[in-house]
């Protein structure tokens, strides 16, 4: 039988005690752990939650070596979790690493206080080239690239990526071209001096030979982009790099400053679309669309915007 003082211990324990005597309810609390496929570390990369129908709020949270996790949230309900590998907290890396860039997990349901959403299975990525070009065929140089996880549209900065002479979207700082992907991610340009207007590219949700081309209408409108016709897109090839593991000592910087989506900030415009018009076949050429995004931070990695699917 417990006695009196172990009585209280517990209950202190459960509900929480301040410095000045207050009692205030424990934080609901999710653990659990993602497992690659590739049957890499996972060590730098680290996963985000988000609310879903209610004002909007995140956080992030680093993953352990084998992927296990725990991590404080406001309150019980639904939240969405994606996946980000993002090494050192500032930056995307240069070398590919067996881990997909962004991936969504979809949706889980926390409850009041301690929740274990089990395992959380992230697919090995395939590397893919994509290449951006004219309507009439010349790639497109310098162009400010960026992939968003669908359904629920978070996604890297603007100008995550780039695209090199022949119009390759690559790593910033690397020499090779090529961007690990786990479908489905959707493609867009959005200049960091444009975040407020994102350009759809498209959506990829299957892999077969690694390749998309992407027709970008008036490249060049974008600051310190250049379109080269001296070479045809089809003579231009792209530059392939030997992956690597994972990093098992990679370390975490702070976390990215966040913005609220349309939902809960009615001072950003919401938005609609219809992706109907999208061909998501393998090696398909996409006429690009326009839609109004969010307008955030051009500072930060990690960006947020209006899921309107």
């Amino acid at each position: 039988m417990l006695s009196r003082r172990q009585v209280l211990a517990t209950v202190g324990a459960a509900v929480g005690v301040s410095a000045v005597g207050s009692v205030r309810a424990a934080d609901p609390t999710v653990t659990g752990q993602v497992v690659s496929e590739a049957d890499v570390g996972l060590s730098g990369s680290r996963i985000e939650f988000y609310t879903v129908d209610r004002p909007f709020e995140s956080w992030l949270c680093p993953l352990s070596k084998n992927g296990t996790f725990e991590q404080e949230l406001r309150d019980s309900g639904e939240y969405e979790v994606v996946f980000f590998d993002i090494p050192d907290g500032e930056r995307i890396h240069e070398t590919p690493n067996q881990r997909p860039d962004i991936y969504d997990f979809g949706t889980i349901r926390v409850g009041s206080d301690w929740t274990d959403v089990g395992t959380l299975t992230l697919p090995a990525p395939e590397v893919v080239q994509i290449q951006c070009v004219t309507p009439d065929g010349a790639p497109i140089r310098n162009l400010p690239f960026n992939l968003r996880a669908h359904p629920s549209g978070s996604g890297l900065a603007p100008g995550a990526f780039r695209t090199n002479a022949n119009g390759y979207v690559k790593y910033p700082g690397a020499d090779h071209t090529g961007v690990e992907i786990a479908p489905s991610v959707r493609m867009e340009v959005q200049p960091p001096s444009q975040s407020s207007s994102p350009v759809r590219l498209g959506l990829i949700d299957s892999i077969d030979d690694g390749h998309r081309t992407v027709t970008v209408d008036r490249g060049d409108r974008f600051p310190g982009v250049i379109v080269n016709e001296s070479v045809s897109a089809a003579d231009a090839d792209p530059v392939t790099a030997e992956r690597t593991l994972a990093p098992d000592n990679a370390t975490l910087g702070d976390p990215a400053d966040r913005k609220p989506d349309s939902d809960s900030d009615p001072a950003v415009p919401k938005t609609t679309s219809d992706d109907s018009w999208l061909d998501t076949s393998p090696n398909s050429t996409v006429t690009v669309m326009t839609a109004a995004g969010v307008v955030l931070s051009a500072g930060t990695l990690l960006h947020r915007v209006l899921a309107d699917e």
